[in-house]
């Protein structure tokens, strides 16, 4: 099948792997799965781990598309062959369209390209100056966060809000704040606590986000394309809404 089908169709929620990503049908007895490993600013697991947890899941076809990173993709290939599952190679570029932040997946690409390389490189500088920022931004909000356990958590040297949100709900100071209840076992925002955290107090036009320079969204579109992928609008229901404009502008761009 190929990679454009598998990724576009719409799915049904059959699992949860890696602890925050999610397993998917697109057919019957088929699931995919497309997610985040250590090399991404919100990954948790390995290449390995999470082809792994793929298998051991069911699942057939998978992409590990990390942010803005595509050196876990020779790992996870060669696993996945191990394994028998089909593999395609991904990476989720953060972008900006008409000054909103978007991510945008580009499937089955040429991973190894200096150009992918070149961008990897860019934006692992630009997360490590501003790793300290957001854990002091966090704080500012009223929520305790060490920060030696959580570079501890991180693999890659950079740190993202997941890796914030693990270690400010495992912290005992934060037993009773308030501001994590949602992100609790049983809380409104439980299903996927740590990515949530993310969306609610780090991302774009909340609290605690740090902004950082990246490419546009036409520029982002083209570099996966030309480099034989597919571009994938990432949660679309998060960033588009019910703006009928912005999608359409969105649409006219290529994807």
């Amino acid at each position: 099948m190929p990679v454009v089908s598998i990724f576009l169709k719409e799915c049904d929620v059959i699992g949860n792997v890696a602890g925050f990503a999610y397993a998917f049908t697109d057919q019957p007895g088929r699931r995919v799965f497309s997610g985040k490993a250590g090399g991404s600013m919100d990954g948790q697991y390995t290449p390995t781990e999470i082809v792994a947890q793929c298998a051991a899941a069911g699942v057939q076809a998978m992409a590990l598309s990390d942010h803005d990173a595509v050196a876990g993709n020779a790992e996870a290939g060669r696993a996945a062959a191990r394994l028998g599952l089909s593999y395609f190679p991904a990476i989720e570029i953060s972008c900006t369209h008409a000054g909103k932040l978007f991510h945008l997946l580009g499937y089955g690409i040429h991973y190894d390209d200096p150009a992918f390389v070149k961008l990897e490189k860019a934006m692992q500088d630009q997360r490590k100056s501003h790793s300290e920022a957001m854990i002091e931004a966090v704080r500012r909000i009223g929520i305790a966060v060490d920060s030696d356990k959580v570079w501890a958590l991180s693999v890659n040297g950079s740190i993202g809000s997941v890796l914030i949100a693990r270690a400010a709900l495992a912290d005992p100071r934060n037993d009773e704040n308030e501001l994590l209840a949602p992100y609790r076992s049983g809380g409104a925002r439980s299903d996927t606590p740590y990515v949530n955290f993310g969306w609610d107090f780090c991302a774009q036009g909340k609290p605690c986000n740090v902004p950082m320079e990246v490419i546009t969204f036409e520029e982002a579109v083209a570099l996966i394309q030309e480099h034989g992928g597919a571009a994938v609008l990432a949660h679309p229901g998060a960033n588009m809404g019910q703006n009928r404009e912005r999608t359409e502008a969105i649409i006219a761009t290529g994807i």
